[in-house]
């Protein structure tokens, strides 16, 4: 299949960076290095062995593509090339570390728990639902004054036929009837507009005889007066006579697996949800005043006061100058996303049940027993100008943007909206729900699955509290497979990556948007337990290198930064997604790629300055999307203990490089890319890497990180 033996073609290796620049070269070691230092490779002061393919010189120009057909095809990488990849080099890891803003000091850490959204920028504003302003003086400016309003219903904030039902939506079995007190039974053919309330139950809750709601069962809630306290709130803002709770609407005596499986159905056809915030018992009152601090700030912006209610006229918002306050300066950003984000503090925003409530509904709207309210879709648009914000500053250079980006990352509302903007593409991912929830809770580990099935499109696990927590995450996680979700797939683990992967594990997880075309590939598992993978993209892996190696990979020896040659320097640049552009003499410096190196330890002033102002100025610029990339990267690394960050090349993109992790060593083997199908035609984001095996058979040993990936060809095969 291929020829390991086949001659060099006589390239020869580029001096380095280093030598170019002052006439010398310096060997290096990967004994005690440091950051940047020079030292010297043992395979690369032996050369290559004649024959195999070399990881550089840089690939100038596209490689001969294989002309043979799918149906020629007995393996599932039939190599274009036909070497096996060779030794290669890179820099050293630099260490985790605070980054300094000019305006502030923020630490920046990467675990597993952030949710890996890089382009925060990206439709922010989607999904958040509509604003909803009331110059009246209506039920619920009295209602918040204090004033007893009596039995009256308030005006429907939730905008009218606006849900995302889809028309087979069931309508729940049992209503609450806000004007008798009571629970009633609907029929199949009602259609009445209702309300969904959203709580927590809080810890140890106490019981209340149901049977003056109308109900035979004891109704799970801390205190009598909570619960009138939610359904008068629902009759005020909500307006409407029917709303849906789930403590007086399904048998609290029952598992009610049948309705846990509709109520995803019940959410997308409600007018909208009423969320009751309040600190379940578990808040102290520091920080529940930091919660309703929160609601104060996001309604200043739009002009409202603690109860949602606004503070100018109709006509002073007609002169389009004094509806919001967007002034907000990118250097107060960061302080600002702080305090809005206080209000996560609240035990709502840590449960599982509350999270497909928070999602499928159009509208939101928050309320306390102190009646501060605000709408959900003024906390969402306010997340959504700090992503944008956290873009802008971050293109601009001012690390203000990062720290905003890694703020947002820890954010519960942030992943809210992200599911938002998902969940109404069709597009949210086994990883998405799994990210979403490591920080949530449920009393029942059952409850870690069937809390999220109104999430997923599809089919869902069966609902049977008898299985067990990991058999339900296999089953959901075959559900994805089954319906092609590529993402599924894109994960690692320690030591040999599973099939069916851990909770534990960690994914790719790319920016939401909407798919460019729709998948034909096909998955489905054989008999065997191997997956086959039917119809999807596949390239080879030509060149790499390594930039840094932990655990046994340590043993993949190369060059430091500054031994790499300038073209190097510039793939390096570009895997980061940075420009390539060089500066100083005869143009061999690339600022990009020292800010991409030390991004998380920045290189000593003196030594930036020695290089120019041209470069100083270029260098900062880029280390921002530096520290963006290494969380990236290093969050993915954290998977296994044994991993390498390399750049590599394939051969339909030799001018575009990407980023990989993987935790096996690649050279001595062929290596390819495996992307969804669609990638032979259109480029993608992500992808895996596969090592095939002498069967023909693909393992998977690492994650491409390639904003523009392609294939060269589909292929049907096995992996495992």
């Amino acid at each position: 299949m291929f020829n390991r033996n086949k001659p060099n073609n006589g390239k020869e290796k580029k001096p380095s960076t280093l030598s170019r620049l002052f006439g010398k070269s310096s060997k290096s070691s990967n004994e005690g290095r440091g950051a940047l230092a020079p030292s010297t490779s043992t395979a690369h002061q032996a050369g290559y062995s004649a024959g195999r393919l070399q990881a550089y010189p840089v690939p100038q120009a596209a490689p001969s593509h294989d002309t043979r057909s799918d149906a020629d095809t007995d393996s599932l990488f039939p190599p274009s090339v036909t070497e096996t990849l060779t030794p290669d080099h890179a820099p050293p890891a630099p260490p985790l570390a605070a980054a300094t803003s000019p305006q502030e000091t923020f630490n920046f850490k990467v675990t597993k728990d952030l949710w890996p959204e890089y382009t925060p920028g990206d439709d922010p504003m989607s999904a958040a639902g509509q604003l909803f302003f009331d110059f009246t003086d209506s039920v619920q400016k009295r209602w918040a004054r204090g004033e007893d309003t009596g039995a009256q219903f308030g005006t429907c904030i939730f905008p009218t036929g606006n849900t995302t039902a889809p028309p087979s939506s069931p309508i729940p079995k049992r209503l609450f009837d806000l004007h008798l007190n009571r629970v009633v039974m609907t029929v199949p053919t009602d259609n009445v507009p209702y309300t969904i309330i959203s709580h927590v139950h809080g810890e140890n809750p106490a019981f209340v005889d149901g049977r003056q709601y109308g109900v035979e069962w004891q109704i799970p809630i801390r205190r009598k007066a909570k619960l009138d306290q939610m359904l008068t709130s629902a009759r005020i803002i909500g307006g409407l006579r029917y709303v849906w709770i789930d403590i007086l609407c399904l048998d609290q005596r029952l598992r009610n697996e049948e309705e846990i499986a509709l109520m995803g159905g019940y959410f997308a056809r409600a007018r909208g949800c009423l969320v009751w915030l309040d600190n379940a018992g578990t808040t102290n009152a520091v920080e529940w005043g930091t919660v309703l601090n929160a609601i104060e700030e996001v309604n200043k912006f739009f002009k409202m006061d603690r109860s949602g209610v606004s503070t100018i006229s109709p006509a002073e918002m007609l002169r389009g100058d004094s509806f919001a306050d967007i002034s907000l300066k990118g250097s107060e950003s960061y302080t600002w996303l702080r305090k809005i984000v206080a209000l996560e503090t609240c035990p709502w925003f840590h449960r599982i049940w509350t999270l497909q409530e928070a999602v499928i509904p159009e509208n939101l709207y928050f309320c306390t027993p102190e009646r501060y309210m605000v709408g959900g879709a003024a906390v969402f648009q306010l997340i959504g100008l700090c992503g944008t914000l956290a873009k802008i500053l971050t293109d601009m250079g001012d690390r203000t943007g990062v720290a905003l980006t890694n703020e947002l990352q820890k954010s519960e509302l942030w992943k809210i909206l992200r599911l938002r903007q998902l969940y109404r593409k069709k597009g949210i991912g086994y990883w998405h729900l799994v990210q979403a929830t490591r920080n949530r809770t449920s009393k029942l580990d059952q409850d870690r699955i069937f809390g999220l099935v109104g999430l997923m499109h599809g089919r869902i696990p069966t609902i049977d509290y008898t299985r067990s927590r990991d058999d339900l995450y296999k089953d959901m996680y075959r559900s994805f497979i089954e319906r092609g979700d590529f993402s599924a797939l894109m994960f690692l683990g320690d030591g040999e990556t599973p099939l069916y992967p851990d909770p534990h594990c960690i994914p790719l997880i790319i920016s939401p948007s909407a798919p460019v075309v729709e998948e034909t590939h096909h998955f489905s598992f054989t008999p065997s337990g191997r997956l086959e993978v039917k119809d999807v993209g596949v390239d080879n892996v030509t060149s790499c290198i390594p930039i840094i190696t932990n655990g046994s990979l340590r043993a993949w020896t190369h060059p430091e930064f500054l031994q790499l040659s300038t073209e190097e320097h510039i793939a390096i640049a570009k895997a980061f997604e940075m420009s390539p552009e060089t500066v100083g003499p005869s143009n061999l410096l690339v600022p990009a790629a020292f800010a991409a190196i030390s991004a998380m330890g920045p290189l000593p002033q003196a030594l930036v300055a020695a290089f120019g102002e041209d470069f100083e100025e270029k260098y900062e610029k880029h280390l921002g999307q530096g520290l963006l990339m290494w969380a990236k990267v290093g969050v993915l690394m954290q998977a296994s203990e044994d991993n390498a960050l390399v750049v590599l090349w394939t051969a339909s993109s030799p001018d575009e490089p990407m980023l990989a992790v993987v935790n096996e060593r690649l050279t001595g083997h062929i290596v390819v890319v495996v992307t969804p199908g669609s990638y032979v035609d259109t480029p993608g984001e992500g992808c895996t890497i596969c090592i095939q095996n002498e069967d023909g058979s693909g393992r998977k040993v690492g994650l491409g990180i390639g904003k523009r990936v392609r294939a060269n060809r589909r292929v049907t095969a096995e992996l495992f």
